[in-house]
């Protein structure tokens, strides 16, 4: 499934599909843009996310850095559990900003 991303509304960044090292950079763009635009809070929304891996990691690490230099405070919700467990093993998950994850 190709991946994209989307906005529910100006605060949530909606990203939908499996990430690649082909598509990647372009939706780091795009996902930027839509930080951007946002207040003080955001939110990344994966409940679309095709796979895991640690091409999306690198992904929202990238985002994460855009938007501490833009003032946004980002909450990735709707994460799966394959992305934390990823995330925890390489000692991420006190990085990113994950809603609780239910074990």
């Amino acid at each position: 499934m190709a991946a994209e991303v989307n906005t529910r509304n100006t605060d949530t960044l909606m990203l939908a599909g499996d990430v690649t090292s082909e598509n990647v950079v372009s939706l780091r763009t795009k996902g930027e843009n839509v930080i951007r635009g946002m207040s003080s809070i955001g939110f990344i929304d994966l409940a679309g996310l095709g796979s895991a891996n640690t091409i999306t990691l690198s992904l929202l690490l990238g985002w994460l850095r855009f938007a501490n230099r833009s003032n946004v405070s980002l909450t990735i919700s709707q994460s799966q559990g394959r992305l934390f467990d990823m995330a925890r093993v390489s000692g991420l998950e006190m990085i990113l900003p994950f809603e609780s994850v239910d074990s």
